[in-house]
């Protein structure tokens, strides 16, 4: 699909994962074109995207393109009654420098009259939530198809500095894990990188029980799309070798909790052990780790330094993936680790060495 395309999807990803994305939904038969910060595909491809793309962190339809001189009225050429309800709220935000004072009221009016006409019974419709992004003298309009996709439903018990589910997923497939092999996370957490790996490994798509914008869209299939969530639900039955680890009682207790609530309890191991003292559940497999960071870089070497000599020590022949928050930080690991990928978490820049002790 070419970027010039004026219809279509924009997955948006987290920034340095987008060749992982792209990758995901490549090996699941869909085209895509990478750009910045997202990836683009056809709006055939909505349904298999939302289900299934575990790094996504949402999806827009983009409407077409607008002059800019030309808003709000422009917006009357666009397909709105393909997207849209009668009566549904319209939320328009504008990204860029396109606009001025009252602009998104006169958009969401005009917005609201292109809606399909017909009425909709006993639904409580969320409201539309409608994009104008700035490209230069045209403005590129585009609607959420689904947010917040990293959000998989089961975290109920939050930990510290958890990160988000795509992140997690993102890095495991950067890292090269396969669900045949062991997966270990010593500092696990409220268990975001064990139960992504259970998921990943059982073979359920992280949308399953996600709820999106465009199940109201009227030329939305929802017999087919619950024919797929269905099939998306059904986990495969593989067995999955997963091991979190934490030196903090209340985190190993969060971790079950959220397994818990994830269905995967009974498929991953959580123990309350130190890192110093854990070990190796085989002879390899992949070690991850998202450790905590200290406030200043000595402290913050000091700990680098800590897990780089207990891998070395007792970790022999597991290859691992650890998030750095200074990429000079990779001298404190052994084996030669490779600077990977550079992203944002919790709005801090980290780096992702990968290596093998």
């Amino acid at each position: 699909m070419s970027t010039a395309d004026p219809e279509g999807l924009r997955v948006r990803v987290p920034p340095g994962l987008e060749s992982i994305a792209a990758a995901e939904l490549r090996a699941r038969g869909i085209e895509v074109t990478e750009e910045p910060g997202g990836l683009l595909t056809r709006v055939e491809n909505l349904v298999e995207v939302l289900l299934w793309s575990r790094v996504a962190s949402a999806v827009t339809r983009r409407m077409g393109t607008v002059r800019a001189d030309r808003l709000p009225d422009g917006l009357v050429s666009l397909p709105w009654k393909h997207v849209l309800r009668k009566g549904q709220r319209v939320e328009v935000r504008i990204v860029g420098r396109v606009g001025r004072r009252g602009l998104e009221g006169k958009c969401e009016a005009v917005i609201a009259k292109l809606a399909d006409p017909r009425q909709t019974r006993g639904a409580r419709l969320p409201p539309a939530k409608v994009l104008l992004v700035d490209r230069g003298a045209r403005v590129e309009v585009a609607l959420v198809a689904g947010s917040d996709l990293w959000k998989r439903g089961w975290r109920k018990v939050p930990g510290r500095a958890p990160l988000r589910e795509n992140l997690a997923a993102g890095l495991l497939m950067a890292a090269g894990w396969q669900p045949q092999e062991w997966l270990v996370d010593p500092m696990c957490g409220s268990g975001t990188f064990p139960i992504e790996a259970a998921h990943i490994g059982l073979g359920r798509a992280p949308g399953a029980w996600h709820g999106f914008a465009a199940e109201h869209w009227p030329s939305f299939d929802t017999a087919a799309f619950e024919r797929a969530r269905k099939v998306a639900r059904a986990a495969s039955g593989k067995s999955v070798h997963v091991l979190g680890a934490d030196r903090d009682p209340r985190q190993i207790h969060a971790a079950r909790a959220n397994a818990g609530h994830a269905h995967v309890d009974r498929q991953i191991k959580l123990e309350h052990v130190a890192f110093e003292e854990l070990e190796p559940p085989a002879k390899s497999g992949l070690v991850v780790m998202n450790p905590p960071y200290g406030n200043r870089l000595g402290a913050t070497e000091k700990t680098y330094r800590f897990i780089g000599d207990r891998l070395a020590q007792a970790w022999s022949g597991w290859r691992y993936g650890i998030l750095l928050p200074d990429a000079s930080l990779v001298k404190c690991l052994p084996g030669k680790p490779a600077v990977t990928i550079m992203l944002a978490n919790g709005g801090q820049k980290v780096w992702f060495a990968v290596g093998t002790v």
